[in-house]
């Protein structure tokens, strides 16, 4: 049950990797919007840092080779923002959360008709309610409504 339940976030985290000169990578935008972060930032705490990266962690993609991807990401990118429908207090209050912690906010959902924790899946949508980013979507496992709240510190 928990291939299933990641299965959304893997496939996600699949379309953002690409094939260039024979090595799979995944482009700065990408990998700064998992972490949550701009990708100018983790471009520079990857250079103040380089020496904790292997040598092969970064190269430079060619003019053509990026035209190519940029061609591909138009067709095959997900909705922005993991498809989140969100109002923009939401959308301010969710931004702020690191990329890391909104996979795991969205993988631990709690489904009253499994019983289990699940994700959320399906359209999500969130608004603040009382203070709290309130997400509602569907469990990924039976298809019933769920929600998720996060309060705001």
């Amino acid at each position: 049950m928990a291939k299933k339940r990641n299965l959304t976030h893997i496939e996600m985290i699949g379309k953002m990797i690409f094939l260039v000169r024979g090595q799979k990578i995944m482009l700065s935008m990408h990998l700064a919007e998992l972490y949550g972060v701009e990708p100018r930032v983790l471009i520079q705490a990857v250079k103040r840092n380089i020496e904790r990266f292997p040598e092969d962690f970064m190269f430079q993609l060619r003019d053509e080779e990026f035209e190519n991807l940029k061609s591909q990401i138009v067709i095959s990118r997900p909705p922005p923002k993991n498809g989140l429908a969100l109002t923009q207090k939401a959308r301010t209050i969710w931004e702020a959360i690191p990329g890391n912690v909104q996979i795991k906010l969205l993988n631990k959902v709690w489904c009253f008709n499994c019983r289990k924790t699940t994700s959320i899946g399906g359209d999500v949508t969130g608004k603040v309610s009382k203070g709290m980013l309130v997400l509602h979507g569907r469990c990924t496992r039976c298809g019933k409504a769920v929600a998720r709240v996060i309060e705001n510190e």
